[in-house]
């Protein structure tokens, strides 16, 4: 190839690799989880960190707690506050059926239903609660996510989050 063949074609390959980069850059992506364990000296805060610098996505927010098989309180309030990179805050508390026997019975009831899970072992059960869908972050970078516990949480064994991205052009979770 002559110089001057190569410089015709340098816009084509550079729009080329700028496309290939825009249509991988959500397929390799997956659902990543964080979790924490509590101890019986914790205050009951966590943070977790959550990548959406992807623009080429969408994003799913869920969180699980593991609990204690003792915990019986039929819900689980908490206090959530997420940031942004540039600094600005939103908060709210939110409300979660946390009961063991009545999310597994309503499970077993609706087994089409995917916005909560549960999993257990003979000690404690992990329920993961879809919080948010369709993530388009009006700011890309990694937010903080800030989960306020219950005072009354000798029964919570942990608590955690799992973030899921889709591309925008077909909604294939990744």
């Amino acid at each position: 190839m002559t110089g001057t063949t190569c410089k015709h074609h340098l816009p084509a390959i550079c729009l080329l690799l700028y496309l290939l980069a825009a249509v991988s850059s959500c397929s390799h992506g997956d659902t990543r989880t964080e979790f924490t364990p509590l101890g019986r000296n914790t205050d009951g805060h966590v943070r977790f960190s959550l990548d959406m610098t992807d623009t080429a996505c969408i994003y799913t927010l869920s969180l699980i707690v593991r609990f204690h098989k003792s915990y019986s309180s039929p819900q689980l309030d908490m206090g959530i506050t997420l940031t942004s990179p540039s600094g600005s805050q939103g908060h709210e508390t939110v409300s979660f059926p946390s009961d063991y026997s009545t999310v597994k019975n309503y499970l077993n009831g609706h087994p089409e239903d995917t916005r909560i899970s549960l999993a257990s072992s003979q000690d404690y059960y992990d329920i993961r609660w879809v919080y948010r869908t369709g993530i388009v972050p009006p700011e890309a970078g990694i937010w903080e996510m800030d989960m306020d516990l219950p005072e009354d949480r000798q029964a919570i064994l942990g608590a955690g989050v799992s973030l899921g991205r889709q591309t925008t052009d077909n909604n294939q979770t990744h």
